[in-house]
Formats: C-alpha cells, sequence, structure tokens
C-alpha cells in the first residue's frame, strides 16, 4: 500500500493563512456547484445545529445558515485565522452572523460537548490529513453528532481515474507540494471503519473532467 504525502498541521496552516484571499475566489468559482449538490443531498432542515470543518472562506457557511433559519444554528471550525475573519464578514454582510459561530480550533479535539449536532459537513479535509489522523477526527465526529446523526464528506475522486493524465498530474502535485494540495481517499471506506453507515454516494465533475465525490453516512 503506498504512503500518503501529507504536511504538519502548522505547514497547512501556514500554507491556508497564505492562500486565504486567493482561496476565495477559488471557492466561490470552482466549488460552486458542488457546493449546491451537495447540500442538496445533505438535506439541511429548519432548526438544525450543524458544524461545518474547514469552512474556509465562509460560502457554504452562508447556505447552511440560511437553511437552518432562525431556529437553528450553524457553527464552524477552521485551523486559520484568516479564514475565521473572512468568513465573519461574509456572514455580517448577509446580515447572518447571529446564526453562526466560528471557533479557531483543531479537528481532532472538537470543543463541542457529545451529541450536540444533528449533521457535520467537512469538504476537503480529510484528505490533506495523515490516515491515524482522519480516523482521530472521524471519532470525534461520531461522538458531537446526535444519535442518527449525518455527515457529508467532499473529497477528490481518486478510484478509477488513477491512470488518467490529470490525476497523475494532481498527485504530482500532492507529492511535491503537499501543504498546498491533498492526497486522495476514499472516504466511504475510512466511514466504514469508524462505523458509519453510507446512505447517499455521488460523483460529480467540476467543469465537466475534475472528479469529486460527495459521501454521506449516518450514526
Amino acid at each position: 500500500m503506498k504512503l500518503r504525502k501529507t504536511s504538519s498541521e502548522k505547514d497547512i496552516e501556514k500554507a491556508y493563512s497564505r492562500l486565504s484571499y486567493v482561496y476565495e475566489g477559488f471557492e466561490s468559482f470552482f466549488e460552486r456547484k458542488l457546493r449546491n449538490r451537495s447540500l442538496e443531498l445533505f438535506n439541511v432542515k429548519r432548526g438544525d445545529k450543524v458544524l461545518e470543518i474547514g469552512f474556509g472562506t465562509g460560502y457554504n457557511l452562508i447556505e447552511l445558515a440560511e437553511f437552518v433559519g432562525e431556529k437553528g444554528m450553524v457553527y464552524g471550525i477552521d485551523l486559520t485565522q484568516e479564514m475565521i475573519d473572512i468568513s465573519k464578514k461574509r456572514l455580517k454582510t448577509n446580515n447572518l452572523q447571529k446564526r453562526a459561530k466560528l471557533t479557531k480550533g483543531n479537528a481532532k479535539k472538537l470543543p463541542f460537548k457529545n451529541n450536540l449536532f444533528d449533521k457535520v459537513y467537512i469538504s476537503n479535509v480529510l484528505e490533506i490529513l495523515s490516515d491515524k489522523d482522519i480516523n482521530v477526527v472521524l471519532n470525534e465526529i461520531s461522538r458531537v453528532l446526535k444519535p442518527k446523526g449525518k455527515i457529508c464528506v467532499i473529497d477528490v475522486a481518486k478510484k478509477g481515474y488513477e491512470k488518467s493524465l490529470l490525476m497523475k498530474f494532481y498527485l504530482f502535485l500532492n507529492k511535491n507540494f503537499p501543504s498546498y494540495t491533498s492526497s486522495p481517499i476514499d472516504a466511504e471506506v475510512y466511514l466504514n471503519k469508524s462505523k458509519f453507515k453510507i446512505i447517499k454516494k455521488e460523483r460529480i465533475k467540476i467543469f465537466g473532467f475534475f472528479p469529486m465525490q460527495i459521501v454521506i453516512g449516518k450514526i
């Protein structure tokens, strides 16, 4: 089994601090289709308590805050202060700051009590972690989810595309710049190991050629 190439948390935090304002445009344009489809499948409802791990520049937080309504609440945790600052401004601009609570922190030790959330959303985060840390994070997510709570994982769909030139180039970037690119995983495998039951799974190509996947599991 080939070892995945990942970076330390410090290097990841530094990289995303540098990328924060560039990433804002990337997230708005590149991830819009994926974001919309994942939320459609995830079926967030009014009154839900939802946690987003690694919320980036906050585009998804806006959607989640609108879905949960005045009786719900969105929580977010991110390693990078710059991402938090950008997201807070975006929430305020959309008059949704009262529906979201953002925290700087580490997903390996979530600062939330047991059985708090109806749903947890995590996009393009697990694959930047080591295999060991992925399992730790999923156990933490399981802890903070309510019984029958749901998780939505979004990541690069490597399986079936290993021989494509695009995937080979992406893996080359990951090998040489691991702080700025992720190391693709099969989220379904990790979720099953952590005793989540897979209830929905869908692949989607960004701009018609870059493969991503949405995997939704339940406690």
